[in-house]
């Protein structure tokens, strides 16, 4: 299992590697002068030039390209803002704990919701607690977010005065996080009832349930150690995707609340058309992505021990065949 994970460790290396370079390009021909963005708009041309000569935008593609991947992969600095000259490095730190604070609480209201949710349907099939679970994922799912954080908002913090509508200053404490929670999680709930139910759908057929049955085990016992255990794999994918959504779906929760998070320090920088910010923020959101990918895949083998079978006789049957190979030799 070590192996596995130092593997998928070293292919996240060029994946970075592939993003670094592709929002570097996508930045590089997008329209603007970032030097006569640190200038100011009062700079005269010779200003400009100066500027330009000391980020070293007169060099060629290959060679800002070079130097933008030495700084980020070997000296680990994302650069600084253009706008005010911060460290971007600096500032992604301080606001990743709000967003994945976001994420993470969104994924436990899904999970918490969604499974029971989708179980409740697939032990019910074809009755009204199938169809009304299902009907609810259906308007849940078709719901756009936006839409839906706006209502929250004049709902509850609006009408009714129950909650905060936005983050202030030194905001702090639960009440702040739970419209924007249930807002970034609505979508995810929906997806992974269904998700659950047609999982548990698929399990509770099988075979070895109706053996189950007939060795006269109770209902509670075949669906939590038999059938939802065997049905996890797709549960585990779609809480990955749940997680993913939700840090993408801060671009426009955390925007809609003021969450001081990665989301709107992504979307000033694409206003402000500051281009170092954007590279850097898209490449960050990348490795994190990709670390929940191999979190996920560890997942997998934590609740199925066939695949956790596996990844242990690939290595040992690597090893056997050196073994062969150096004795025929």
């Amino acid at each position: 299992m070590a192996r596995y994970i130092v593997k998928r460790l070293l292919w996240m290396i060029p994946l970075i590697i592939c993003v670094a370079i592709t929002i570097f390009t996508l930045m590089y021909f997008v329209p603007g002068d970032p030097a006569k963005i640190m200038a100011g708009t009062d700079a005269s041309q010779a200003d400009v030039e100066l500027v330009r000569e000391e980020l070293g935008l007169n060099d060629p593609y290959i060679v800002r390209l070079g130097h933008y991947l030495s700084d980020v992969f070997l000296h680990f600095d994302f650069g600084k803002s253009l706008i005010n000259r911060s460290s971007i490095g600096d500032a992604l730190i301080e606001r990743f704990p709000r967003s994945m604070t976001l994420a993470l609480s969104s994924l436990l209201i899904t999970l918490l919701v969604g499974i029971p949710l989708g179980i409740i349907a697939a032990v019910n099939p074809n009755t009204w607690k199938d169809r009304a679970s299902m009907f609810f994922s259906l308007i849940a799912v078709s719901i756009p977010p936006f839409w839906f954080a706006l209502m929250l908002v004049v709902i509850f913090a609006l009408n009714l005065n129950l909650l905060p509508s936005m983050w202030y200053g030194g905001a702090s404490g639960i009440k702040y996080w739970i419209l924007p929670v249930v807002a970034n999680s609505v979508i995810g709930v929906a997806m992974q009832a269904r998700q659950t139910r047609s999982s548990m759908l698929e399990a509770m057929n099988a075979d070895y349930i109706l053996t189950s049955r007939a060795k006269g085990l109770s209902e509670r016992g075949i669906i939590f150690r038999h059938a939802l255990p065997n049905a996890s794999i797709p549960i585990i994918t779609e809480s990955f995707f749940t997680v993913s959504a939700s840090i993408a779906g801060s671009l426009i929760i955390e925007n809609v609340f003021g969450i001081p998070g990665i989301g709107v320090y992504l979307v000033t920088a694409l206003n402000t058309r500051d281009f170092t910010v954007v590279q850097s923020t898209v490449i960050f959101v990348a490795i994190i992505l990709s670390l929940l990918n191999l979190i996920t895949d560890i997942g997998y083998a934590a609740v199925d021990p066939r695949i956790k079978a596996g990844f242990a006789e690939t290595g040992k049957g690597k090893r056997k065949l050196k073994k062969e190979r150096g004795v025929a030799l």
